[in-house]
Parts: structure tokens; sequence; C-alpha cells
């Protein structure tokens, strides 16, 4: 992802890894204009399932990604909304909750 990536600004290179499969499907989607990583919070006590909040923004959409113990937030510039929120929806059905 980070570094690798196409589409991935290079202010941020570390991405949690809830978020790596996401980030794969994405970067291969034609409609994704751009990728921009946020930093990283640890999540302090219990740790919950892994999850993807989506909610959409003026350019695109913001990804706020749960693992284990950690979110980070995921900006995707695009103009296809609900292509990449069904991308995002297509991976997180594979394998364990993401």
């Amino acid at each position: 992802m980070g570094k690798g990536s196409k589409k991935t600004t290079r202010s941020h290179t570390t991405v949690i890894d809830a978020a790596k499969p996401i980030l794969r499907a994405l970067d291969n989607f034609d409609g994704v204009e751009k990728i921009a990583l946020g930093q990283i919070k640890v999540i302090k006590g219990k740790s919950g399932p892994k999850r993807v909040k989506i909610t959409k923004a003026d350019a695109g959409l913001k990804l706020l990604v749960k693992g284990n113990n950690s979110i980070q937030v995921i900006w995707v510039y695009t103009k296809q909304h609900r292509n990449v929120a069904r991308i995002i929806e297509r991976v997180k059905g594979k394998g364990p909750p993401c």
C-alpha cells in the first residue's frame, strides 16, 4: 500500500492491517483518483471487531477503519462514491469482518 501504491499520497505511509485489503482493491479501481492515509490512533482497553465506517465527503469518501487495536482515517478521492462503497463492502464480505 503506502510506498508501492500508484494512488496513495506519501505524507503517511503506514497502513493498519485491517485497511490493507481495502486499499489494494481501491488502488486497482480506475474511479479512484487519490488515496490519502491519515494518522493511526491506538485504541486503549478492549479491542472490538474490525469495521469500516464510510462517510461521504466533498471530494470523495472518508473511511474510518478500525483494526484490532488501532483506528486509521483514510480519504478516498473519487467522483464514484457508490462504486467505491460497493468495492469496500465486497472486500469486507470476504473472510473475517474488516
